[in-house]
Protein backbone atom coordinates (compact mmCIF):
# COMPACT_ATOMS: atom_id res chain seq x y z
CA UNK A 1 0.00 0.00 0.00
CA UNK A 2 1.26 3.10 -1.15
CA UNK A 3 -0.36 6.52 0.47
CA UNK A 4 0.79 9.84 -1.51
CA UNK A 5 -0.69 13.49 -2.80
CA UNK A 6 -2.86 13.23 -5.28
CA UNK A 7 -2.70 14.17 -9.07
CA UNK A 8 -4.78 15.08 -12.02
CA UNK A 9 -3.42 11.93 -13.25
CA UNK A 10 -5.05 10.18 -10.33
CA UNK A 11 -8.76 11.21 -10.88
CA UNK A 12 -9.60 8.51 -12.77
CA UNK A 13 -8.74 5.71 -9.93
CA UNK A 14 -9.79 8.41 -7.02
CA UNK A 15 -13.40 8.65 -8.95
CA UNK A 16 -13.65 5.10 -9.03
CA UNK A 17 -13.33 4.79 -5.21
CA UNK A 18 -15.34 7.87 -4.43
CA UNK A 19 -18.46 6.98 -6.59
CA UNK A 20 -17.66 3.47 -5.14
CA UNK A 21 -18.34 4.97 -1.45
CA UNK A 22 -21.16 7.19 -2.13
CA UNK A 23 -23.19 4.40 -4.26
CA UNK A 24 -23.38 2.34 -0.91
CA UNK A 25 -26.11 5.36 0.43
CA UNK A 26 -24.00 5.05 4.15
CA UNK A 27 -26.47 6.42 6.74
CA UNK A 28 -22.76 7.83 7.70
CA UNK A 29 -22.33 9.93 4.68
CA UNK A 30 -23.65 13.14 2.87
CA UNK A 31 -25.44 12.41 -0.21
CA UNK A 32 -24.55 13.96 -3.35
CA UNK A 33 -26.88 16.79 -4.53
CA UNK A 34 -25.25 16.52 -8.07
CA UNK A 35 -24.42 13.16 -9.54
CA UNK A 36 -20.55 12.51 -8.95
CA UNK A 37 -19.02 12.19 -12.25
CA UNK A 38 -15.42 11.73 -13.87
CA UNK A 39 -15.67 15.64 -15.22
CA UNK A 40 -17.15 16.78 -12.05
CA UNK A 41 -13.66 14.89 -10.01
CA UNK A 42 -11.78 16.60 -12.26
CA UNK A 43 -12.95 19.92 -11.41
CA UNK A 44 -13.39 19.51 -7.72
CA UNK A 45 -9.47 17.83 -7.78
CA UNK A 46 -8.46 21.01 -9.56
CA UNK A 47 -10.34 23.39 -7.22
CA UNK A 48 -8.22 21.37 -4.02
CA UNK A 49 -5.28 21.93 -5.76
CA UNK A 50 -5.66 25.22 -6.66
CA UNK A 51 -5.62 26.19 -2.83
CA UNK A 52 -2.44 26.69 -1.40
CA UNK A 53 -2.14 23.83 1.66
CA UNK A 54 -5.17 21.66 0.17
CA UNK A 55 -4.47 18.51 -1.16
CA UNK A 56 -6.27 14.95 -1.54
CA UNK A 57 -4.06 12.06 0.26
CA UNK A 58 -4.89 8.99 -1.79
CA UNK A 59 -4.40 5.34 -0.78
CA UNK A 60 -3.13 2.57 -3.60
CA UNK A 61 -3.07 -1.16 -3.60
CA UNK A 62 -1.45 -1.76 -6.47
CA UNK A 63 -2.67 0.80 -9.05
CA UNK A 64 -6.53 0.70 -7.69
CA UNK A 65 -7.50 3.81 -4.31
CA UNK A 66 -9.00 2.48 -1.85
CA UNK A 67 -8.48 5.01 0.57
CA UNK A 68 -9.14 8.62 -0.10
CA UNK A 69 -9.01 12.17 2.32
CA UNK A 70 -9.54 15.82 1.03
CA UNK A 71 -7.77 17.83 3.25
CA UNK A 72 -9.73 21.79 2.20
CA UNK A 73 -7.24 24.72 3.92
CA UNK A 74 -9.78 27.68 4.56
CA UNK A 75 -9.13 30.76 2.48
CA UNK A 76 -9.99 33.38 4.37
CA UNK A 77 -6.72 34.93 6.26
CA UNK A 78 -7.79 34.69 9.48
CA UNK A 79 -8.58 31.13 8.98
CA UNK A 80 -6.09 29.79 6.44
CA UNK A 81 -4.15 28.29 9.68
CA UNK A 82 -7.03 25.30 9.83
CA UNK A 83 -8.02 22.90 7.58
CA UNK A 84 -11.63 20.74 6.82
CA UNK A 85 -11.12 17.26 6.14
CA UNK A 86 -13.27 14.43 4.76
CA UNK A 87 -12.49 10.49 4.29
CA UNK A 88 -13.56 7.36 2.95
CA UNK A 89 -12.34 3.55 2.28
CA UNK A 90 -13.18 1.28 0.01
CA UNK A 91 -15.65 -1.63 1.48
CA UNK A 92 -13.23 -4.44 0.92
CA UNK A 93 -10.38 -2.45 2.70
CA UNK A 94 -12.46 -0.99 5.93
CA UNK A 95 -11.19 -2.07 9.05
CA UNK A 96 -7.72 -3.03 7.74
CA UNK A 97 -6.05 0.46 9.59
CA UNK A 98 -5.88 2.87 5.77
CA UNK A 99 -8.23 5.66 7.84
CA UNK A 100 -5.32 5.85 10.83
CA UNK A 101 -2.72 5.70 8.00
CA UNK A 102 -4.08 8.08 5.95
CA UNK A 103 -4.57 10.69 9.21
CA UNK A 104 -0.86 10.04 10.52
CA UNK A 105 0.27 10.71 6.85
CA UNK A 106 -1.39 14.10 7.34
CA UNK A 107 -0.60 15.23 10.24
CA UNK A 108 2.95 14.38 8.77
CA UNK A 109 2.55 16.49 5.67
CA UNK A 110 0.88 19.13 7.63
CA UNK A 111 3.82 19.25 10.08
CA UNK A 112 6.13 19.37 7.14
CA UNK A 113 4.49 21.92 5.39
CA UNK A 114 3.54 24.21 8.22
CA UNK A 115 0.69 25.71 6.74
CA UNK A 116 -1.77 24.08 8.63
CA UNK A 117 -1.98 24.41 12.70
CA UNK A 118 -5.36 22.75 12.76
CA UNK A 119 -7.26 19.92 11.52
CA UNK A 120 -11.23 20.31 11.78
CA UNK A 121 -14.02 17.47 10.84
CA UNK A 122 -17.83 16.64 11.12
CA UNK A 123 -18.83 13.20 11.57
CA UNK A 124 -22.36 11.59 12.08
CA UNK A 125 -23.07 10.30 15.38
CA UNK A 126 -24.23 7.38 14.05
CA UNK A 127 -20.74 6.42 12.69
CA UNK A 128 -18.93 5.31 16.05
CA UNK A 129 -15.80 3.41 14.40
CA UNK A 130 -14.99 6.94 12.53
CA UNK A 131 -15.36 8.63 16.65
CA UNK A 132 -13.19 6.17 17.86
CA UNK A 133 -10.41 6.62 15.64
CA UNK A 134 -10.47 10.48 15.63
CA UNK A 135 -10.61 10.47 19.44
CA UNK A 136 -7.30 7.50 19.30
CA UNK A 137 -5.35 10.68 17.58
CA UNK A 138 -6.22 13.55 19.53
CA UNK A 139 -9.08 15.13 17.74
CA UNK A 140 -11.12 16.71 20.60
CA UNK A 141 -14.76 17.45 20.59
CA UNK A 142 -15.56 20.45 19.77
CA UNK A 143 -19.60 20.79 19.49
CA UNK A 144 -22.86 18.59 19.14
CA UNK A 145 -25.08 20.10 16.08
CA UNK A 146 -28.29 18.24 17.52
CA UNK A 147 -30.51 16.98 14.90
CA UNK A 148 -28.95 18.71 11.87
CA UNK A 149 -28.96 15.84 9.56
CA UNK A 150 -32.07 14.53 9.07
CA UNK A 151 -31.72 10.44 6.53
CA UNK A 152 -34.77 8.67 6.07
CA UNK A 153 -36.36 10.64 8.49
CA UNK A 154 -34.16 10.68 11.36
CA UNK A 155 -32.49 13.01 13.24
CA UNK A 156 -28.79 12.64 13.52
CA UNK A 157 -26.47 14.65 15.28
CA UNK A 158 -23.22 15.92 13.43
CA UNK A 159 -19.96 15.99 15.85
CA UNK A 160 -17.31 18.37 15.19
CA UNK A 161 -14.09 17.51 16.52
CA UNK A 162 -10.56 19.15 15.79
CA UNK A 163 -6.97 19.06 16.35
CA UNK A 164 -4.24 21.22 16.87
CA UNK A 165 -1.25 19.55 14.95
CA UNK A 166 2.03 21.39 16.59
Amino acid sequence: MEIRKGSIEDVPAWFELVYAVKSENLPTLFEMTTPITLESSYRYMEKILSVDGSFVLICFDGSKAVGSLDCLRKERKEENHVASIGMCVAKASRGQGIGRRLLLSLFEICKQEKKIEKIELDVFSNNPGAIALYKSLGFELEGVKKGSIRKDGEAIDLICMGKFLY
